[in-house]
């Protein structure tokens, strides 16, 4: 007699399946590590946790953002605005002391569509203070900055009409930039309770009181490094809001969760990558 063994054959292949995954239970230890590349990742808690929290830039991964070494000065006192007149500049070197008097400037483009590139500032050793791209879509439209004896100002494009500086700190004479921005929604006015800070550097207690403040409306993108004379590395803030399209004004505008800042007399705050942030002081 043929025996059909075939309705055993699922039963026999049922046990055995079984039996194996109760061997890998008896040694099962947890889900495989993260890795990347074959290599295992360590998860930095601290670096997660200070993000989460208050989006500061912390641990290992911090020295990606401190690529070069910022200038002492950035902890010296703000220098003053200076009568002066109207200066263009345009793709060269510029010394300050030589091409240029030392003083506190507002650079700004010029309105125009050539008026694009990048303005550099750095020490007489070549430490970084300040880098910008300026445009007025695609980059910043203004830029605060102290020009000291000795630093260099390294301007690259800005086409034929170039960058207009100001030792006054104010807009040219025969255009309204200020209205300009505002109607093309670059810049905004801040609200009755609320401190714009525009892209620069600007030092606690000249410029704005020392407190504890919140960063509201976050925008999308930049940074706020915050230099203090006696911190080796300067704290990192990397901003992460969301766009959000008003109907009533058919434009976008920038939310996110406010950051909360301690801010003390000496300090000095670099906005960096974004137009402007707003402050409310607690």
């Amino acid at each position: 007699m043929q025996l059909d063994l075939k309705p055993k054959y699922p039963l026999l292949l049922g046990m055995l399946a079984g039996s194996l995954f109760l061997a890998g239970c008896s040694s099962w230890t947890g889900l495989a590590a993260e890795r990347y590349d074959h290599q295992k990742i360590e998860r930095d808690e601290e670096a997660i946790e200070a993000f989460t929290e208050r989006q500061e830039i912390v641990g290992s991964t911090k020295a990606l953002y401190l690529d070069e070494t910022y200038s002492k000065e950035l902890t010296l006192p703000s220098l003053d605005y200076q009568e002066g007149e109207e200066i263009y500049v345009h793709t060269a070197t510029y010394e300050v002391g030589k091409h240029l008097p030392a003083s506190r400037y507002m650079m700004a483009v010029s309105g125009t569509d050539t008026s694009r590139g990048t303005i550099r500032l750095e020490d007489k050793e070549g430490h970084l203070i300040v880098e910008e791209y300026m445009d007025e879509f695609m980059g910043v439209p203004y830029l605060y900055a102290d020009l000291r004896e000795g630093d260099r100002l390294i301007v690259s494009g800005g086409g034929g009409s170039g960058f207009y500086l100001s030792s006054e700190g104010k807009s040219m004479d025969y255009f309204d930039l200020e209205n300009y921005f505002m109607e093309i929604g670059v810049i905004r006015k801040p609200q009755a309770d609320q401190l714009s800070l525009r892209t620069g550097i600007w030092e606690v207690g000249k410029h704005l009181e020392a407190g504890t403040y919140q960063i509201v409306d976050q925008p999308t993108e930049g940074f706020l490094y915050l230099f203090e004379e006696d911190q080796e590395e300067p704290m990192i803030i990397q901003f992460n809001g969301q766009n959000v399209f008003d109907a009533a004004t058919q434009r976008f505008t920038s939310t996110g969760r406010p950051i909360t800042l301690d801010l003390k007399t000496g300090q000095k705050l670099s906005v960096q990558g974004v137009t402007q942030i707003f402050l409310e002081k607690e």
